[in-house]
């Protein structure tokens, strides 16, 4: 499990890909979604005391015979969902075009740099 906290925004930024994580992670959190056995990845958001909490998960089982293009497309996709959130957490109605893109592209460099080097061996 990654955990990413920008200094400049309320929210912590959570990157799962192992079911066990998630177990630890669901332990303490009874509100949390079932690992998502039959989807490629999900995002959660939670509210933790004042921040924003967001739970990225990737399903490795999903991905392992897939083409690693797929799996940057569900990063892709998860990232978009924990800008919204992000966005919310900063009550943020009009972000500029170049703060999302440098978010999205920096949160999937981040969540690819973890899970791309798997699907090499």
């Amino acid at each position: 499990m990654l955990t990413l906290e920008p200094v400049i925004v309320p929210a912590t930024v959570s990157f799962i890909w192992t079911p066990e994580d998630y177990e630890r992670f669901a332990a303490e959190r009874p509100e949390a979604e079932p690992w998502p056995d039959n989807d490629y990845g999900s995002t959660q958001y939670f509210d933790a005391g004042g921040r924003a909490l967001v739970v990225i998960t990737i399903n490795p089982a999903q991905h392992a015979q897939g083409e690693v293009l797929d799996l940057i497309d569900t990063l892709t996709h998860e990232a978009v969902h924990a800008w919204q959130a992000v966005r919310e957490a900063m009550n943020e109605t009009e972000p500029g075009p170049e703060a999302e893109a440098y978010f999205v592209a920096g949160l999937v460099r981040w969540m690819a740099g973890a899970v791309l080097p798997l699907t090499r061996s």
